[in-house]
């Protein structure tokens, strides 16, 4: 007997990548042959919507699924899992902020597998995600994957430099039919939240890198720095259940799945930036102009405090919020802010020097070409004919000075 909808417990994986050019890398999505645009519009945007303006503008958020016929084998993940039932691959999307940063999504289901063996899964998966090669590891999924995208819009892999792993988050959506057990339920929490493989011991106390919300008897959320994790049973109330089965599945694959990529595009948007301002001094004068703009960019459009009226929903973000270090992270580019806007004053003045000195020096050859027109009029009249020359240059010489006096002036005011 197959499950229901709200059984099927699943994971989202997310490969977060950059872009340098938004509008080119999507409209090269477009034009290829293994991607399709996915319409945003129509999507319930009542829950969030503080978000609404991102999601319903493809100026600013674009998504785009891999057609199926060009998925990846389904073959490729046995070597993933160690059980003799294997997750699906049931989607490859990617989802593009204005930001330029983007998220490879990967939702994985599975039938038949407890909690512990999508834990173990879920471990292998991510560090095979993220995985350069290794004697453990043979391919990286992200390295598999990468060949889906045209060769002139290849994304680059956040910290592929010496020393960094390669970033990988998850979003796990399970049901528990027995959710009386709340020890089993916390240890399944930690497990899934952190990323770590089921024989890993996990400290029963709560810390400053865990995020754990249970705001109703039959709902627990769990959350750290490596993923998000929600666990759900019936409560035994028809019309919450009723909600539960029919409905819950959907909140979760659209919604909190959102919400959360909102997340994590403040969190690498912000990274990425501050990576970006430590090299601002070797930039040129057009590179700190697009910096200064995307720093605003993302302080106007892209952060949040606020994300939705619902309380639940509201409760799960801002815990998140702070367990991603997302203010800090902003602070972090606020604090540099200041130094770019001076640079970037200061390269904009030179560069207005530059202009007007060019200017200048068109101005006074034009002034001369006029003057020998003048000294050829000069000749023209008898009397004056002798003094043509001492005339042009006492005209030459007083444009001049009046030109130098004005230039003083506007310099003296600056």
């Amino acid at each position: 007997m197959s499950k229901c909808d709200y059984q099927k417990n699943a994971t989202v994986f997310y490969a977060p990548v950059w872009v340098d050019d938004y509008s080119g890398f999507t409209a090269s999505l477009r034009k290829s042959d293994f991607f399709e645009p996915i319409d945003t519009k129509d999507k319930p945007q009542y829950l969030l919507p503080y978000a609404a303006k991102i999601y319903s503008d493809p100026e600013r958020c674009s998504v785009f699924r891999v057609k199926d016929e060009h998925l990846p084998s389904m073959c490729m993940f046995g070597k993933y899992c160690n059980h003799s039932v294997s997750p699906v691959l049931e989607s490859v999307r990617i989802t593009c902020f204005g930001t330029g940063c983007a998220f490879v999504e990967m939702l994985v289901t599975y039938d038949g597998m407890t909690i512990t063996q999508i834990a173990d899964f879920s471990f292998c998966f991510k560090n095979a995600v993220r995985s350069d090669k290794s004697e453990e590891i043979t391919d990286s999924m992200y390295d598999l994957l990468s060949e889906l995208f045209p060769a002139s819009c290849k994304p680059e892999l956040f910290f592929t430099g010496n020393g960094f792993k390669k970033e990988c988050r998850m979003f796990h959506r399970i049901y528990m039919e027995d959710i009386s057990d709340k020890d089993a339920v916390y240890s399944h929490l930690r497990h899934l939240a952190r990323g770590y493989h089921n024989n890993f011991l996990m400290p029963k106390q709560d810390s400053k890198y865990d995020m754990l919300y249970q705001p109703y008897e039959y709902d627990f959320w769990a959350g750290s720095q490596e993923g998000l994790v929600n666990i759900f049973g019936l409560s035994g109330d028809k019309r919450t259940d009723y909600f539960l089965k029919n409905y819950k599945r959907d909140h979760l694959d659209f919604n909190y799945n959102f919400m959360y990529l909102l997340l994590l595009n403040q969190r690498f948007t912000a990274i990425k930036l501050i990576d970006d301002i430590s090299r601002y001094n070797k930039c040129k004068f057009e590179e700190i102009e697009h910096l200064a703009s995307r720093i605003s960019e993302l302080k106007t459009v892209y952060a949040f405090n606020v994300i939705s009226d619902d309380q639940l929903y509201q409760n799960v973000y801002m815990r998140m919020y702070s367990l991603l270090d997302i203010d800090r992270l902003l602070g972090d580019v606020r604090d540099n802010e200041s130094q770019v806007e001076t640079i970037y004053s200061k390269e904009k003045l030179k560069n207005e020097k530059l202009t007007s000195g060019f200017l200048l020096l068109l101005s006074i050859l034009s002034i001369f070409s006029v003057l020998t027109d003048a000294a050829g009029y000069f000749d023209r009249i008898p009397f004056l004919r002798e003094l043509s020359t001492i005339l042009s240059l006492v005209c030459t010489v007083g444009i001049v000075l009046v030109l130098f006096l004005i230039m003083w002036i506007r310099y003296k005011r600056k």
